[in-house]
């Protein structure tokens, strides 16, 4: 209902969303954002397969899977995947599993340009924000009404904005010209003259790194 609510007050155009491997998260967010291309938070991936590692070969799988998900594009990221299942296949079976199970959504961030991946890998971004919702949240305790709600938390998202689009650049969405891969090469369906229809549009803004859109959160 919360995304759909976003969708009915005029957010569209999703491109890509990023977020935990919660269940319901994910598939509350297809039908609103149907065609975009999902992100799996990698801190929470990360966090899934150290889980199921042994805890003597933790900081060892923990730089080869770093590696993967900082690979140059997704070759390089598949190659590094085979070699790592490959060697982790018996010592961490359950990890590479997790791993192995994770690895297209984790890394649907290396299509993008090189200097939009750091922002847009995690949800470290929402968690941030929703951080300091939290800490205004905590000294009014009780608020007397939903208006009241509003104008606090919305004086705060509005501040917040502010500083994104006149401080410092949490990320920089003008349109790239670079690309890393190719991006779908489908025709429209009938009736669009032959152009990209509205997912192969969406899906090609993604690669593009432009309004990437709707960032999550949910436990992992």
């Amino acid at each position: 209902m919360f995304f759909q609510g976003l969708r009915d007050r005029g957010r569209h155009g999703v491109d890509g969303v990023i977020s935990d491997d919660h269940r319901g998260l994910v598939n509350a967010v297809q039908r609103p954002c149907q065609g975009a291309t999902w992100q799996r938070c990698q801190t929470h991936t990360m966090r899934n397969i150290l889980d199921a590692t042994p805890k003597a070969h933790r900081a060892r799988l923990h730089a080869d899977v770093r590696a993967i998900f900082e690979a140059p594009d997704p070759a390089k990221a598949r190659t590094l995947l085979d070699a790592v299942l490959t060697e982790w296949a018996d010592r961490a079976p359950q990890a590479a599993k997790v791993l192995e199970g994770a690895f297209e959504a984790t890394t649907a961030i290396l299509v993008l340009p090189e200097r939009y991946r750091q922002r847009l890998r995690t949800t470290n971004a929402q968690e941030r924000l929703n951080e300091e919702i939290r800490r205004r949240e905590r000294v009014i305790r009780i608020f007397p009404n939903r208006d009241s709600v509003i104008r606090l938390l919305g004086a705060l998202l509005l501040e917040i904005h502010e500083k994104w689009k006149t401080g410092t650049r949490y990320l920089d969405s003008a349109p790239a010209p670079d690309r890393v891969g190719e991006p779908p090469a489908t025709v429209g369906a009938a009736g669009h003259g032959g152009g990209l229809g509205a997912r192969e549009r969406r899906r090609d803004r993604w690669h593009q790194g432009q309004d990437v859109g709707l960032q999550t959160s949910g436990p992992a």
